[in-house]
C-alpha cells in the first residue's frame, strides 16, 4: 500500500514523502526501525527525507514514529491478535491433554484365556477351579501362567465375564436323575456348589444343568456371563462342578474379562 503524507514546519512549504508499507508480524517490526536524514542543525526530520527501514538507524538518521508519517499504529492490535492466538494454542493444547486422558481412560482393559489342561473333575459335586493354559489376548497383565486359574481386575470398576466349558459324558451316571453338570464365575475364592450347604464367597451366573443322555452318551457344553462390581487386584476364577458319581474330564474352556468403561 503506497501513502503520500505532507511533512511540514511551521512557515514551510508541504513536501511529499511516498512511504511504503508492508505488512509484517509485531515481533518483526519490534526488531525494525523506520529511519531518517535528520537536520545537522535543528536535529528534526528533514522535509523531503526518504524512510527507510534499518535494525539500526545511521548516525545521520533518527527514528521516525508512524504516527509522525500520519499512518496509523496498529502494534497494539496486532498485539492484541498475538496474544488471541496465543490463548487459541494454549486452549487447543488443554483439549489435546484432556482427548489423551480421555484415550487413557477408555484404554481397553481385557484378556482371553483358553484352557489345554486336562481337568479330571470328581464326581461328587465339589468344586474345581479350571485353570487356563494359554492367553488370546491380555492387555493389562490380568492372567498369570504361574496361576492359571486366577483372572485378576487390574483396577478398580465393573468387568463383563464370560465362560464356556465341555464336559465328556458318561454313558452309565451313579444316579440318572441327578447327573448334575454345573459351571460359576466366582470371587473371593468362592465355593459354590455342593461340598458346602451354603456358599462361599461370590458366586455369579451359576448354571446347573442334569445331563443325562441316551446312549450313545454326548459331551455336556455350558456357559455363563455376569457384570462384576471389582476391587483393584480382586480375583475372578471359573469353577466347574459334577455329580455323575465318577471323575468326568474337561474337553474345553475359556473366558474372558473386560472392563466396562462406566
Amino acid at each position: 500500500m503506497t501513502n503520500r503524507k505532507c511533512i511540514t514546519r511551521a512557515g514551510a512549504t508541504c513536501a511529499a514523502i511516498i512511504v511504503v508499507v508492508t505488512a509484517c508480524s509485531a515481533a518483526a517490526r519490534a526488531s525494525t526501525l523506520i529511519c531518517a536524514r535528520k537536520s545537522r542543525l535543528t536535529g528534526q526530520m528533514v522535509q523531503g527525507a526518504a524512510v527507510h527501514l534499518r535494525a539500526a538507524c545511521r548516525s545521520t538518521e533518527m527514528v521516525v514514529s508512524l504516527s509522525e508519517l500520519g499512518l496509523p499504529d496498529t502494534s497494539a492490535h496486532e498485539n492484541l491478535q498475538d496474544n488471541r492466538i496465543t490463548a487459541q494454542d494454549s486452549q487447543i493444547i488443554t483439549h489435546e491433554s484432556r482427548i489423551t486422558a480421555l484415550e487413557g481412560t477408555h484404554a481397553e482393559i481385557s484378556v482371553g484365556v483358553v484352557g489345554g489342561y486336562s481337568l479330571l473333575v470328581p464326581g461328587d459335586l465339589s468344586d474345581v477351579n479350571v485353570p487356563f493354559a494359554s492367553e488370546a489376548w491380555d492387555t493389562a497383565d490380568m492372567h498369570d501362567p504361574g496361576a492359571p486359574a486366577a483372572l485378576i481386575a487390574p483396577v478398580a470398576g465393573r468387568y463383563l465375564v464370560t465362560a464356556a466349558v465341555g464336559f465328556r459324558e458318561t454313558a452309565s451316571p451313579a444316579d440318572p436323575s441327578s447327573n448334575l453338570r454345573g459351571l460359576v464365575i466366582t470371587t473371593d475364592f468362592g465355593i459354590c456348589f455342593g461340598a458346602v450347604s451354603t456358599a462361599i464367597g461370590g458366586c455369579f451366573g451359576g448354571v446347573l444343568v442334569n445331563a443325562t443322555e441316551s446312549t450313545p452318551a454326548l459331551a455336556t457344553v455350558m456357559s455363563t456371563s455376569a457384570i462384576l462390581d471389582l476391587a483393584a487386584g480382586e480375583v475372578v476364577q471359573i469353577d466347574v462342578a459334577q455329580s455323575s458319581g465318577g471323575p468326568l474330564y474337561l474337553d474345553s474352556s475359556q473366558a474372558q474379562m473386560q472392563k466396562l468403561n462406566y
